[in-house]
C-alpha cells in the first residue's frame, strides 16, 4: 500500500509468505482504475539464483516471472520477492486498486506442480486535484431519418466541449 502525490513515482513490494520452499513464480497485477504506469520490476534477494523477468501485456496488466533454471527454490519464510516501481500519471486524486489475478498467479513446486495461493491485493491512495464535474446532460434531442443517414440535432450543455455519437449495429434478422 502507499499514500502519493499525483505525478509521483513510488515503489511497492510484492511480499511471499511460504511454509515450504517454492520454485516457479508467475504474478499477474494490475492498477484499477488504471492511474498508474509500471516502470520497472525487480527481484529481492529472496530469489537469488533464480531467473527473472517481467513484461506488461495487451490488457494493461503486466506479469513477472522467476525461476530456476540449476535448481535454486525461494526458501521458506515471509518478506518481498520482488519491488514494482510505479508512476502516477493523473493529475487528479484516486484511491487505486492493485489487483493480482488469480488466474494469472502461480506457484509451483521442485516438480511443477501447482502449489495452493492465498493473494491479497494492496491499494494507493493519490492526492491530486478534484476530478472536473461531468457535463451537463444535452437536451432537445431530435433525430431526423433520412436516405442511408440520421440527422442529429441537440441542445448543447454549457460546459462540454466536444461530444461522441455511437450507434450500435443490428444482426440482419433483428428487427429496427
Amino acid at each position: 500500500n502507499a499514500d502519493v502525490n499525483a505525478g509521483d513515482s513510488f515503489d511497492i513490494d510484492v511480499g511471499l509468505c511460504n511454509d515450504s520452499e517454492v520454485a516457479g513464480i508467475q504474478v499477474q497485477f494490475n492498477d484499477s482504475p488504471d492511474q498508474l504506469d509500471v516502470l520497472d520490476v525487480q527481484p529481492t534477494e529472496r530469489l537469488d539464483g533464480m531467473e527473472f523477468s517481467w513484461n506488461s501485456q495487451s490488457d494493461g496488466s503486466s506479469i513477472f516471472l522467476s525461476f530456476s533454471l540449476s535448481g535454486s527454490q525461494v526458501p521458506a519464510g515471509d518478506g518481498p520477492i520482488a519491488v514494482i516501481s510505479y508512476e502516477s500519471v493523473s493529475i487528479y486524486a484516486a484511491d487505486i486498486s492493485l489487483v493480482l489475478y488469480e488466474s494469472g498467479t502461480v506457484l509451483s513446486d521442485s516438480e511443477g506442480q501447482q502449489m495452493d495461493a492465498d493473494l491479497m491485493n494492496g491499494s494507493v491512495h493519490v492526492s491530486g486535484e478534484d476530478n472536473p464535474e461531468p457535463p451537463d446532460v444535452p437536451t432537445g434531442l431530435d433525430a431526423d431519418a433520412g436516405d442511408g443517414l440520421v440527422a442529429l440535432s441537440w441542445n448543447a450543455s454549457g460546459n462540454a466541449d466536444s461530444y461522441n455519437v455511437y450507434r450500435e449495429e443490428q444482426a440482419d434478422d433483428e428487427p429496427p
